[in-house]
């Protein structure tokens, strides 16, 4: 409700037991309300006085500026920025025709992360083979294909560095069937048309967590190897260690992670922003056991289940060693968070008024 003002008198005066004053709202309806000992009542205006409020109060000064989504942005303005980024962003989402125009995308990627959208309008949220029931609404579609396409839209204004693209399951079942689809909406990862991973179903994050996990930048740019490097040797990580201590880091951790893993994929944001928050004071990497090489660290190093994360330092006797200091198993960020927080001297945590140590924030 917008502010008040004061009103024209009105017939039969005003005493100093009753106050009167008009409210203008969004829908330009006049309220008129008296307060008479403390009680409120709405009473009936005449139209003279309607007459007289309108005559010194008029709607234009009442109605609420446009909604915007940026300061100092015009309402015009900001229909302009929609209509141009939505151009942008349906350009940088292909559709896929058949399975000689996916395989031909996919190559045409090189090494770029690709994302390809399976959504249906018959079948969301249900299996492709048992046809679901079709409930035709009136009102907009909100379901999980609806949302993912929304979700995806936004990454692609952002995400320059991967490739986008969406596959109808109602015109292309006989893809659908030869990319094992079960259920729809379901995204499906690629990099060098190999498949990296799959999430059935529709998950708020999962397009996020698989852009952040096997894409190589962050939103804005940002160089996501910079902030958490690949290594495959301990070597690798021992050279890694020796300069992040040189640059003051306390210790390192290593991500023991999975290209297959799902949990691997949901946690690892939080080494993100660990990563991002804590420059000079911690430093990242991240190993998969693709190979005998990196197979035989992780036997080294106990590590059985993933995601692991290995607290280490380098070895003082052993310039291609590295120390174990600590470890933390599971895939919930905020014990991650927690755990490395934890690991920090007292001067370089965080604490709440209780004298608590705090987790960062995602």
């Amino acid at each position: 409700m917008a502010a008040a003002a004061t009103a024209p008198p009105l017939p039969g005066g005003s005493g100093s037991h009753v106050q009167k004053q008009i409210f203008h709202n969004e829908n330009n309806r006049i309220n008129i309300r008296s307060a008479f000992h403390g009680r409120l009542h709405v009473a009936t205006p005449r139209p003279s006085d309607l007459a007289a409020f309108h005559e010194q109060y008029t709607p234009s000064a009442f109605t609420p500026p446009p909604y915007s989504s940026r300061s100092n942005e015009t309402h015009q303005q900001r229909l302009i920025r929609q209509k141009r980024e939505s151009v942008v962003v349906e350009s940088r989402i292909k559709e896929i025709q058949d399975e000689v125009d996916f395989a031909l995308r996919l190559s045409m990627a090189e090494d770029r992360l690709v994302v390809l959208e399976v959504d249906s309008e018959l079948h969301c949220d249900s299996s492709h083979v048992e046809r679901a029931d079709v409930h035709w609404k009136s009102e907009r579609r909100d379901d999980g294909c609806s949302r993912l396409r929304s979700t995806i839209q936004r990454c692609a204004r952002e995400c320059e560095d991967v490739e986008f693209l969406h596959l109808n399951g109602d015109t292309s079942a006989k893809l659908c069937e030869k990319l094992e689809i079960g259920k729809f909406p379901t995204l499906l990862f690629y990099r060098h048309g190999r498949l990296l991973w799959t999430q059935s179903g529709y998950r708020k994050h999962a397009i996020g967590e698989g852009v952040l996990y096997y894409g190589s930048r962050l939103a804005g740019g940002e160089d996501s190897q910079r902030l958490v490097p690949d290594v495959s040797t301990e070597s690798e990580i021992a050279a890694l260690a020796q300069k992040n201590a040189q640059s003051g880091c306390l210790f390192t951790v290593v991500a023991c992670t999975s290209t297959f893993c799902e949990p691997c994929v949901r946690v690892f944001p939080a080494a993100l922003a660990l990563a991002k928050a804590l420059p000079g004071v911690v430093g990242f990497c991240r190993i998969s056991p693709e190979d005998e090489t990196t197979c035989d660290f992780f036997r080294k190093f106990c590590v059985e289940n993933l995601p692991t994360f290995l607290l280490v330092k380098p070895d003082g006797s052993d310039i291609n060693a590295i120390v174990v200091e600590g470890r933390y198993i599971g895939s919930s960020r905020g014990d991650l968070m927690g755990h490395v927080m934890q690991a920090l001297p007292p001067q370089n945590q965080i604490y709440n008024r209780e004298g608590r140590c705090m987790d960062l924030e995602m």
